[in-house]
């Protein structure tokens, strides 16, 4: 499955930082350059098989770790409407259950909102088990931003079923969702 026309990553199964719980990562991206390291977080270093590559060790995800990836890190997925894209276009093809066990695995509240108001936005929800295990994970206290760090006029604003500030415009972040009957979009 090919996530995002504009990322692909190959990570370099090395430990990096000593006990800094830190693994360095390469990334191939348009926008990062070609093998720009990026520290990542020994708990999101998961859902991956190792493969030998042109005779390298390489890290490849599983569709799932991929998602939650490109959540994690809209920046490197080609920003809110690219992701919007691939949220839409991986939930009718992944493990829905396989997706949130992945996403509770980063121990990220910004990224567990995030993934529930995609879900919800493109309108392929999380089945009703899962959503509520994504919503009961997140503190009610806790509040996020998605999009751009400021606010303007038409942007959706706070969702309060996800605790989520959104900075983009609906019609911005449809903009490369597929106009399919039921599909969440305008």
């Amino acid at each position: 499955m090919v996530v995002s026309r504009r990322v692909s990553w190959v990570h370099d199964a090395k430990s990096h930082g000593g006990d800094r719980g830190y693994t360095t990562a390469n990334a191939d991206s348009d926008h990062r350059g070609y093998g720009c390291p990026i520290k990542i977080a020994a708990r999101k270093f998961s859902g991956f098989k190792t493969n030998t590559i042109y005779s390298r060790t390489a890290a490849i995800t599983d569709p799932e770790k991929t998602v939650i990836d490109c959540i994690d890190r809209p920046d490197l997925a080609g920003g809110p409407a690219e992701l919007t894209r691939i949220v839409y276009t991986a939930m009718g093809e992944i493990d829905h259950e396989k997706l949130v066990t992945a996403a509770m695995a980063m121990k990220s509240t910004a990224l567990l909102q995030r993934l529930g108001f995609l879900t919800d936005l493109v309108g392929r929800k999380l089945p009703e088990k899962l959503r509520l295990q994504v919503r009961n994970a997140i503190p009610k206290s806790t509040r996020s931003i998605f999009g751009r760090r400021d606010r303007r006029e038409d942007d959706i604003g706070y969702v309060a079923d996800w605790g989520l500030f959104v900075y983009a415009r609906r019609n911005h972040l449809l903009a490369e969702v597929p106009r399919i009957k039921g599909a969440g979009g305008e």
